[in-house]
Parts: structure tokens; sequence; C-alpha cells
């Protein structure tokens, strides 16, 4: 089976990816009612072209290589989302654009250069947010 000819259902509500090739993804059509998306270990660089549906809860891109994205500010997450994991990616910043739906940030193992002042300047921005930097 060719996995670029694969159909993703409507209805599917959590879908994990793991070391799959990036140039699938970018091509993936996100079904509408998808809730968890977790693609790790597939060595995104980017997620220019990746739309995500507004059902969407919860997103793991850990273990990828998104600290080569130019602009992070750029990417348009989901209105209802919860839960972001950005793990193990390479980043020293974190210029993003959080929706306030957001209670866990888990971005671990990142080497940012100010972790305290990035911790409070997001418990400013989000004062429910849950912060996980080490």
């Amino acid at each position: 089976m060719d996995i670029y000819s694969i159909v993703l259902p409507e209805n599917l509500v959590l879908l994990r990816l793991k070391t799959v090739d990036p140039n699938y993804i970018y091509r993936l059509d996100l079904p509408s009612q998808l809730e968890t998306l977790i693609l790790t270990d597939c060595q995104l660089k980017n997620l220019a072209g990746l739309t995500f549906p507004s059902s969407l809860k919860t997103l793991n891109l850990s273990r990828n290589r998104l600290h080569q994205m130019k602009h992070l500010n750029q990417i348009c997450f989901p209105p209802n989302l919860q839960s972001l994991k950005m793990r193990a990616n390479g980043l020293k910043t974190l210029d993003l654009t959080l929706p306030r739906t957001l209670k866990v940030l888990d971005v671990r193992d990142n080497p940012f250069s100010q972790p305290d002042n990035l911790k409070s300047k997001l418990a400013r921005s989000n004062p429910n947010l849950t912060v996980r930097l080490t």
C-alpha cells in the first residue's frame, strides 16, 4: 500500500504518526473531527501547508526540527487547543502566538537562552497556563 494514497476518515479523533516522512505529513488532509494529533520524530522543519482542524485539542510536535523554522510566530494553532508539546526541537526562543484556551505547554529538553524570562512572560500572557520547561 502506498502511504500517499491513504485517505483518513472524517470521524477520526486521534492520529499518531511517528518517524513518518515529512513530505507525507505536509500533504495530509487532516480530518475535521480530529482532537489529538501526535507527530513525533518526523524530522519536521516547518509546519507550512499544514492546516489544523478547529476541533484539535491536543498537539504533540516533540522530537522534530522546528528550530529550523524561520518564523515560529506564523504557526496558526487551532482556536480550541488545550495542550501543546514541542519537546526536544532545539528551540532557543519561543516566539509563538498561543491560543487563550491553552492549558499546558510542554517545551522541555530545548536549549532556551533565558528560561526564567520565558516562563514569566508566558505566565503573564496566560495566567491559567502550565508551562513545563525543565
